[in-house]
Protein backbone atom coordinates (compact mmCIF):
# COMPACT_ATOMS: atom_id res chain seq x y z
CA UNK A 1 0.00 0.00 0.00
CA UNK A 2 2.41 2.89 -1.35
CA UNK A 3 0.02 5.37 -2.05
CA UNK A 4 0.35 7.82 -4.86
CA UNK A 5 3.64 9.70 -5.28
CA UNK A 6 5.40 7.66 -3.11
CA UNK A 7 7.91 4.69 -3.83
CA UNK A 8 9.96 2.11 -1.62
CA UNK A 9 13.11 1.89 -1.52
CA UNK A 10 15.52 -0.23 -0.11
CA UNK A 11 16.47 0.43 3.79
CA UNK A 12 20.32 1.15 2.65
CA UNK A 13 18.78 3.97 0.21
CA UNK A 14 16.52 5.08 2.83
CA UNK A 15 19.37 5.31 5.57
CA UNK A 16 21.27 7.10 3.04
CA UNK A 17 18.58 9.73 2.18
CA UNK A 18 19.19 13.42 4.16
CA UNK A 19 15.63 13.26 5.65
CA UNK A 20 16.41 10.28 7.49
CA UNK A 21 16.45 9.95 11.13
CA UNK A 22 14.57 11.92 13.73
CA UNK A 23 15.87 15.12 13.22
CA UNK A 24 13.75 18.33 11.91
CA UNK A 25 9.82 17.92 12.70
CA UNK A 26 10.12 14.41 14.16
CA UNK A 27 11.70 15.63 17.56
CA UNK A 28 8.51 17.05 18.00
CA UNK A 29 6.62 13.75 18.00
CA UNK A 30 9.31 12.01 19.61
CA UNK A 31 8.78 14.57 22.88
CA UNK A 32 5.28 14.00 23.37
CA UNK A 33 6.30 10.36 23.49
CA UNK A 34 8.47 10.64 26.06
CA UNK A 35 5.75 13.04 27.75
CA UNK A 36 3.17 10.58 26.98
CA UNK A 37 4.91 7.65 28.85
CA UNK A 38 5.47 9.79 31.91
CA UNK A 39 1.70 11.14 31.83
CA UNK A 40 0.09 7.63 31.55
CA UNK A 41 2.35 6.61 34.73
CA UNK A 42 0.91 9.59 36.70
CA UNK A 43 -2.81 8.74 35.54
CA UNK A 44 -2.39 5.04 36.61
CA UNK A 45 -1.15 6.07 39.81
CA UNK A 46 -3.84 8.66 40.62
CA UNK A 47 -6.30 6.13 38.92
CA UNK A 48 -5.01 2.76 41.57
CA UNK A 49 -3.47 4.53 44.50
CA UNK A 50 -4.23 8.01 44.76
CA UNK A 51 -8.37 8.17 44.22
CA UNK A 52 -9.96 10.52 46.83
CA UNK A 53 -13.40 8.80 45.83
CA UNK A 54 -12.77 5.29 45.05
CA UNK A 55 -15.45 3.75 43.33
CA UNK A 56 -17.01 0.74 43.67
CA UNK A 57 -18.31 -2.67 40.90
CA UNK A 58 -18.04 -3.00 37.86
CA UNK A 59 -17.60 0.45 37.11
CA UNK A 60 -14.48 0.24 39.21
CA UNK A 61 -13.05 -2.36 36.94
CA UNK A 62 -13.68 -0.79 34.05
CA UNK A 63 -12.05 2.29 35.00
CA UNK A 64 -9.05 0.79 36.46
CA UNK A 65 -8.64 -1.93 33.35
CA UNK A 66 -9.57 0.95 30.79
CA UNK A 67 -6.60 3.39 32.70
CA UNK A 68 -4.29 0.04 32.40
CA UNK A 69 -4.98 -0.54 28.91
CA UNK A 70 -4.04 3.34 27.81
CA UNK A 71 -1.28 3.42 29.72
CA UNK A 72 0.04 0.14 28.04
CA UNK A 73 -0.96 1.34 24.40
CA UNK A 74 0.83 4.99 25.33
CA UNK A 75 3.77 2.69 25.83
CA UNK A 76 3.54 0.16 23.08
CA UNK A 77 2.94 3.87 20.63
CA UNK A 78 6.50 4.44 22.27
CA UNK A 79 8.25 1.72 21.61
CA UNK A 80 6.70 1.55 17.93
CA UNK A 81 8.01 5.23 17.49
CA UNK A 82 11.04 4.95 18.63
CA UNK A 83 11.93 1.68 16.90
CA UNK A 84 10.36 3.03 13.68
CA UNK A 85 8.12 0.39 12.86
CA UNK A 86 7.09 0.35 9.39
CA UNK A 87 3.58 0.18 10.01
CA UNK A 88 3.15 3.29 12.91
CA UNK A 89 0.81 5.17 10.53
CA UNK A 90 -1.86 2.70 10.32
CA UNK A 91 -1.66 1.36 13.68
CA UNK A 92 -2.01 5.11 15.26
CA UNK A 93 -5.07 5.66 12.87
CA UNK A 94 -6.76 2.66 14.96
CA UNK A 95 -5.41 3.75 18.29
CA UNK A 96 -6.91 7.54 17.34
CA UNK A 97 -10.16 6.05 16.17
CA UNK A 98 -10.14 3.97 19.57
CA UNK A 99 -9.45 6.57 22.06
CA UNK A 100 -11.49 9.01 20.19
CA UNK A 101 -14.81 7.20 19.98
CA UNK A 102 -14.43 3.82 22.25
CA UNK A 103 -13.31 5.59 25.49
CA UNK A 104 -15.93 8.49 25.52
CA UNK A 105 -18.58 5.92 24.53
CA UNK A 106 -17.29 4.06 27.72
CA UNK A 107 -17.50 7.23 29.55
CA UNK A 108 -21.18 8.51 28.90
CA UNK A 109 -22.24 4.97 29.56
CA UNK A 110 -20.77 4.69 32.97
CA UNK A 111 -21.29 8.11 34.21
CA UNK A 112 -18.59 10.26 35.47
CA UNK A 113 -18.05 8.32 38.49
CA UNK A 114 -15.87 6.23 36.95
CA UNK A 115 -12.85 8.80 36.53
CA UNK A 116 -12.88 8.73 32.40
CA UNK A 117 -15.41 11.13 32.40
CA UNK A 118 -12.68 13.39 30.59
CA UNK A 119 -10.09 12.00 29.14
CA UNK A 120 -7.45 14.49 30.19
CA UNK A 121 -8.83 15.35 33.45
CA UNK A 122 -10.62 12.60 35.33
CA UNK A 123 -14.28 12.76 36.86
CA UNK A 124 -14.16 16.53 36.68
CA UNK A 125 -13.63 16.86 32.90
CA UNK A 126 -16.05 17.17 29.86
CA UNK A 127 -16.71 14.59 27.74
CA UNK A 128 -17.33 16.19 24.90
CA UNK A 129 -14.95 19.30 24.87
CA UNK A 130 -12.07 16.36 25.62
CA UNK A 131 -13.27 14.39 22.60
CA UNK A 132 -12.84 17.74 20.62
CA UNK A 133 -9.06 17.92 21.75
CA UNK A 134 -8.64 14.39 21.46
CA UNK A 135 -9.57 14.61 17.36
CA UNK A 136 -8.06 17.17 16.90
CA UNK A 137 -5.13 16.43 18.34
CA UNK A 138 -5.46 13.04 16.23
CA UNK A 139 -6.32 14.61 13.36
CA UNK A 140 -3.12 17.30 12.98
CA UNK A 141 -0.87 13.98 14.13
CA UNK A 142 -2.63 11.95 11.19
CA UNK A 143 -2.19 14.91 8.61
CA UNK A 144 1.30 15.02 9.48
CA UNK A 145 2.04 11.34 9.15
CA UNK A 146 0.71 11.45 5.83
CA UNK A 147 2.03 14.40 4.39
CA UNK A 148 5.69 14.44 5.74
CA UNK A 149 8.86 13.05 3.56
CA UNK A 150 10.57 12.20 6.98
CA UNK A 151 8.81 10.18 8.00
CA UNK A 152 7.95 8.32 5.10
CA UNK A 153 11.51 8.23 4.50
CA UNK A 154 12.27 6.90 8.08
CA UNK A 155 9.45 4.84 9.00
CA UNK A 156 8.70 3.08 5.50
CA UNK A 157 11.44 3.82 3.51
CA UNK A 158 9.19 5.58 0.85
CA UNK A 159 10.31 8.45 -1.20
CA UNK A 160 9.01 10.67 -3.89
CA UNK A 161 9.42 8.84 -7.63
CA UNK A 162 11.78 11.76 -8.58
CA UNK A 163 13.93 10.78 -5.35
CA UNK A 164 14.20 6.98 -6.38
CA UNK A 165 15.35 7.16 -9.85
CA UNK A 166 19.27 5.90 -9.93
CA UNK A 167 21.62 8.81 -10.97
CA UNK A 168 22.62 8.93 -14.72
CA UNK A 169 24.00 6.05 -16.99
CA UNK A 170 27.06 8.53 -17.13
CA UNK A 171 27.35 8.08 -13.31
CA UNK A 172 27.61 4.18 -13.01
CA UNK A 173 31.04 2.59 -13.25
CA UNK A 174 31.90 1.33 -16.77
CA UNK A 175 31.09 -1.82 -17.63
CA UNK A 176 34.33 -4.59 -17.79
CA UNK A 177 35.84 -4.35 -21.85
CA UNK A 178 34.60 -7.43 -23.93
CA UNK A 179 37.20 -10.39 -23.93
CA UNK A 180 39.26 -10.00 -26.98
CA UNK A 181 39.86 -13.10 -28.82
Amino acid sequence: MAGPGWVRVDAGAAQRHPLFGFGGWLRLPSALMVLGIVGAVVIVWKEWVGAGDPVDGAAAIVSNGTVAALAGLQLAIAVLWFRRWPHFRRFYWVYAAFTSLALPAVALTLGDGTGLGGTAGGPEGDVVGDTLINLAFHAAFLAYLERSRRFRVTFESRVRPAEATPPPASHWPAPPPAPSG
